[in-house]
This record gives structure tokens, sequence and C-alpha cells, in this order.
């Protein structure tokens, strides 16, 4: 090999190595500081030097003759079009086999998220199946041999692999994406031409149609941005905590619900822990009054940063989500729903019936936002029953504008999925580099539902889910720390594959912005599967070839 490409080469996996150990050390200083504006100043600065490196080695020559092999070889196994004709049978016929809620929206909801939903398990099996057994199926036919002889390093052999799998893995998805934009396209074609049909005899069903049209059109044909609205004043909950702080902590020790840290603890350390408990109580009582409206009461939200144009034609999502303490009764709750201030904005009144539980949507004219992108909604509980309407979670009440359309919304989606399915090929590679088949597969496999199931513990933890729902199991209660230490350490090693969901997000024509993009292209695809790649190179530079491996 040249000197001079050799001394490139060398230079390019230093800055990427040292690109990543400067993303490791300022996330991890970041986060001890308790500063994220920090971490996104140092994932910017590491990203371009991370990205020209991982460039210029993937841009060697013998890097892409590796891939062109791995290409042909899974072009030659046939796995690939297996996967299209799989995706080419199901989604298709999805408009004729699924119904939705019987409206346009619930159809292209359905069949857009099933989709993409398919398309990223197809490729997540390809690509574990292609990544895993690639290079193993080279070491058993003993074909290694041949490149060990020639001028190719062996992280050319696994980058060349893994640019291969990428560029059938970019093509697919590619294919995929545009039989899923030519499904949407042709169900909104189908319901233009059924409303062009309907006689103007028949008004009503004709406004019906072309309302399911604007439906469709406004709640998922289209990328929202989702506003919350601007949390209460912080010197109301100081005021709050500091009148009630002293009577809890007095409660707290009268109806012996001390910490069990606490009781063992020296005074000052104890009076210490029972004030920190009262203070997380009051917290939470505080969010529990804000959120609550009983009958015949009113609640306000002031929602800021709405830029869209302030046009009566133009609408936007209020999106909520409440809870009734009347747990027995099926029946919707009376609310009233006001939007705009008058005299200062138009101002919008909406009196219906909704059932709890439930997610439900409302469309608002945008001339109800003030001049500097302010909203003010109203709230009130009608409810004859006089049951409190509480709106419990935090993403309970939001507000969806549109930002962009749905080509370009469905184009960031596949790339998240792609970025998702580029992970695993570097896991399979990684693990093939040390073990055979199947047990390579069997790991990579085991390691991702390792990923998932630790997102979705700790969310449901997050949500107050606990082992002892009664408080007087002692097993249930160690079990339950011992599992959210556990599950907390293992969030915070592995790649945060579950905080994307691209399919729901651009089924329900929520916004994939740019900037989740761009974060699950560093941490996800330059940071977990660079120090991935860089960990499988070390380990099969110094592995002897001729050994057998489990």
């Amino acid at each position: 090999m040249n000197p001079n490409a050799r001394a490139r080469q060398r230079l390019a996996a230093a800055v990427f190595a040292a690109s990543l150990a400067a993303y490791l050390l300022g996330s991890l200083v970041a986060r001890l500081l308790g500063r994220p504006a920090l971490g996104d100043l140092v994932r910017m600065a590491t990203c371009l030097p991370a990205l020209a490196a991982a460039a210029a080695l993937f841009a060697d020559r013998a890097v892409w003759t590796i891939a062109r092999n791995t290409i042909a070889q899974a072009v030659r196994v046939r796995a690939a079009f297996v996967i299209l004709a799989v995706y080419l049978v199901l989604v298709p016929a999805l408009p004729f086999l699924v119904k939705g809620d019987g409206t346009l929206r619930g159809l292209l909801h359905v069949v857009i998220a099933y989709s993409l939903i398919v398309a990223g398990m197809l490729l997540g099996l390809l690509t574990l199946a292609v990544s895993t057994t690639t290079l193993w199926s080279e070491l058993r036919e003993k074909q290694i041999y041949a490149l060990e002889a020639k001028p190719i390093r062996r992280w050319h052999v696994l980058l060349g692999k893994l640019l291969g799998i990428i560029l059938i893995n970019a093509a697919l998805l590619a294919f995929m994406g545009l039989v899923t934009w030519g499904s949407v396209q042709f169900l909104v074609l189908r319901a233009e031409r059924a409303a062009a049909r309907i006689p103007s005899s028949a008004a009503y069903e004709k406004k019906v149609a072309e309302r399911g049209l604007r439906d469709a059109r406004e709640q998922v044909l289209t990328a929202r941005r989702t506003v919350l609205p601007d949390p209460p004043p912080q010197s109301d909950l100081d005021d709050f905590v500091g009148s009630q702080l002293e009577d809890r902590c007095r409660r707290i020790v009268r109806d012996d619900r001390i910490p069990p840290e606490a009781r063992t603890a020296d005074p000052a350390t104890r009076d210490a822990l029972i004030r920190q408990e009262a203070i997380r109580q009051l917290v939470e009582d505080f969010a529990k009054i804000v959120n609550s409206v009983p009958t015949g009461y009113t609640r306000r939200w002031h929602f800021s940063g709405l830029t869209i144009p302030r046009r009566h034609d133009l609408n936007f999502t209020v999106r909520f989500k409440f809870f009734s303490s009347d747990r027995k009764s099926e029946e919707p709750d009376h609310v009233r729903w006001e939007f705009g201030v008058p005299n200062r904005t138009k101002a919008y009144r909406y009196d219906d019936a909704f059932l709890p539980d439930e997610v439900h949507e409302i469309q608002v004219p945008a001339d109800t936002i003030d001049a500097e992108g302010g909203l003010e909604v109203r709230f009130q509980n009608r409810e004859p029953r006089r049951p409190t309407l509480i709106f419990s979670e935090a993403d309970c009440l939001q507000v969806l504008i549109p930002v962009g359309g749905f080509a370009g919304n469905l184009a960031r989606g596949l790339a998240i999925i792609f970025i998702e399915v580029l992970f695993i090929a570097v896991l399979g590679i990684f693990c093939s580099t040390f073990l055979g088949f199947p047990v390579s597969p069997i790991v990579a496999l085991s390691v991702l539902v390792v990923i998932f199931l630790v997102g979705s513990l700790k969310a449901e933890f997050e949500k107050g889910f606990t082992f002892d729902q009664n408080k007087d199991s002692p097993t249930a209660a160690a079990a339950e720390r011992v599992t959210r230490v556990v599950m907390t350490g293992l969030h915070a090693i592995l790649p945060p594959l579950h905080k994307y969901s691209p399919s729901a997000q651009v089924s329900s024509g929520e916004e994939v912005s740019p900037l989740s993009l761009l974060e699950a292209a560093w941490s996800i695809a330059l940071a977990y599967g660079g120090l991935l790649m860089l960990a499988g190179a070390h380990v099969f530079e110094r592995r002897e070839v001729a050994l057998a491996v489990p």
C-alpha cells in the first residue's frame, strides 16, 4: 500500500476515535453539570470531523471492492429479492385489507403506520442475517485467506462489509418509501375521484367527503410540530411548597411514613431526608392541583412560539386527553373549549362532550394566535355529574402547528429507520468478528431485545408503575429498587433506539424534525456504531482466522 495512503488512513482513524472520545467526555461533563446546551455544543463540534474521517475511511478503493463482493453475495442468496417480494405483497394490499375507522384519515394512518413498521422489521431481519453471516461464510469457505495475501487490512474487510450492507439497505428503503408514497397517493386520488362523482344535489354527502379529504391533508398528510403549554410560574410552586412544607414534615412523622433510609440515619440526615420527601410530595400535589378542573371551574393555559401565518383558512390542531374522577361512568363529559382573547385576536368557542381516557383533536383557525405567537386556551368543566377532570400527564394538552409536507416528513422517517438498521448492521458485524453462526445472530438479537425492553420498562416506571402496589411488601420494594438501578444503568449505556418512533410520527402527521434526525445520526450511527466498529476492528485484527469460533 502507498505509504501516503496508509498515513491518511491512520490520520482519519485517529480523528474519528478522538471525535468519539471528545463526544463521550463532553456529554459526561454536560450531564454532571446539568448543562444540556453544553452537550449540544460538543455534539456539533465533534460531528463534522467525525463525519469527514468516516468518509475518508469509506472512500478507500479496497473498501469499495469488499462492498461490491458483499452486494454480489446478497444477490446470489436472493435475500434482498425475498424482502422486496414480501413487501410488494403486503403493502399494496393494505388499502384493500384494512378499513381504519371508516374515514380517509384513519385509513391513511393505518396504511402509513403498517408500511413503515413492516419496512423496519423486514430490513432489520435482512440486515441481521446478512451482517452476522457474511463474514462467517468467508471464514467457513476459507475465502478470507485469499485476502490475507493481498494489501488489504482486516479493517478494510469490516468497513467493506458494512458499506455493502448500507448500500443494500439504502436501495431497499428507497424502494419501500416509493411504494408507501404511491399507496398514499392512490388512496387520496381515489377519495378525490369519489368526492368529484357525488352529484351537486347530494350536498351533505359531498360536504362530508370534502371534509374527509381536508382532515386527511391537515392531520396526516402534513408535518406538525408539537408545542407544549408554558409551565406554571416557578414562584407559584415555591409559594405553595413554602406554605405547606413544615406541616407536611410533621404529618409524615405523625403518620409514620418516614422513608426507610431515614429510619437508621443520624438526626440531621433524618430531618433532611424527611424534608426531601415532603418537598417531593408537595411538588406532586401542586401538579395535581393545577391540572385538575372541578365542575364549573375553568383552567387556563398559554402557549408560546406558534410561528404560523395568522389566517382564518389555516388551521392548527389542539390534541388533548383528560381523565375523570368518576371512573364508573362510561358517558362522555361535557366541556367548553375557548381559544384566543376577545378584542385582541379572533376568539372561538367549542361546546362538546368527550370521552375520558382517550385522545381527541380539535381543529382551530390560526387567527386565534396573537402577533407575538402566543395562544390562550381556556377549558371549562360543564359536566352535570360533577366529576373532576384531570390533565395528569405532561403531554395531555398539545398544540400541533403545520411546518412542512408529507413527502419530506416521510423521507426523514425513512432516514430514522435507515439509521436504526445501520446500527443493527454494525452490531451484527461486531458479533461476527469473534462469534460464529448461529451464535452471533442469537447474541445480536438478544442485545436488541434488551435495548427495547430497557426502554419500555423505564417508560413504565416513569408513568408510575411499581412492583408494590399496596406499599406493604418489603421484598417487592427491594426488587423494584434493584430493577430501577439496573434499568437506569443500562439505559445510560445502551443506544436510544426506543427514543425514536418514525412510524407513529409520520402516520399521525407529527414532524420528524431535522434536529431529531441529526441527533439519531450522531448518537446511534456515529457514536455507538463507531465505538462498535472500532472494537470490532481491534478484535478482528488480532484474531487467528484459522481457529474455530463458537
